[in-house]
């Protein structure tokens, strides 16, 4: 099995699969309450067709932690996921880059992901900066999906195909597909040794509220979709 979180013995929860983790956020995301205010917030502010911002905050949800699925964490359950939003939002990066989608985009969908545990980081410098360096990204640029996840990632994939509503929804998530069933690898792409050195600027351009309110909205998500199916006392 391909898992989403790791056995804490502190606290007694049931493991749950990687896949129904990533389609439940993003059916969560489907049906947040600000789903729609947000979606056209984005349209308007950013000049983004809305069909675009639609799949924009359903994208972040289904790829959030498709990072998790890399081998060495898989293989090592109890060292726990650290920094898998890296590799999460530098997978859909490279995808995203590669396929020259424009910049604005780019920003709205990897930062939420990237940022979604920015909030329970104790030193947020100390996490952030370096962290190329620190994961061998430059000089692996790949993430090797564990031979247990690669079922989940493509059933994952294939409910995104089916839900997505824009050419770039269909776009990244047929472009991942390919690269899972091709080479059972993630290509990566990093943000750059700083990722938050960036975001300097997206403030001063007042383009933070659209990151803010995605990571927010992730982050509600994400949280009562693993208490909602992690519940179950072992």
């Amino acid at each position: 099995m391909c898992w989403a979180n790791y056995p804490n013995h502190g606290i007694k929860e049931k493991l749950e699969p990687l896949g129904i983790h990533l389609i439940n956020v993003a059916e969560g995301m489907l049906k947040h309450p600000d789903f729609k205010r947000i979606s056209k917030k984005l349209s308007k502010a950013y000049g983004i067709d809305t069909k675009v911002s639609q799949d924009i905050i359903f994208l972040i949800g289904l790829l959030h932690d498709i990072g998790k699925a890399h081998t060495k964490y898989q293989r090592e359950l109890e060292k726990g996921f650290s920094k898998h939003e890296f590799y999460s939002a530098f997978a859909v990066n490279y995808v995203l880059t590669t396929r020259n989608v424009d910049e604005t985009i780019k920003t709205l969908i990897t930062y939420p992901i990237m940022l979604h545990h920015y909030a329970q980081r104790y030193d947020a410098n100390k996490a952030y900066g370096g962290v190329s360096n620190e994961l061998g990204i430059k000089e692996s640029p790949v993430l090797p999906i564990h031979e247990q996840c690669i079922k989940d990632v493509i059933e994952a994939l294939t409910y995104g195909e089916s839900t997505v509503v824009s050419d770039l929804g269909k776009d990244v998530i047929n472009e991942l597909i390919k690269e899972v069933k091709t080479s059972n690898v993630l290509y990566l792409y990093p943000l750059g040794n700083d990722p938050l050195k960036p975001l300097q600027s997206i403030i001063q351009q007042n383009r933070w509220f659209g990151i803010a309110a995605l990571t927010g909205i992730l982050n509600e998500v994400d949280g009562k979709t693993a208490r909602r199916n992690r519940r179950d006392k072992i």
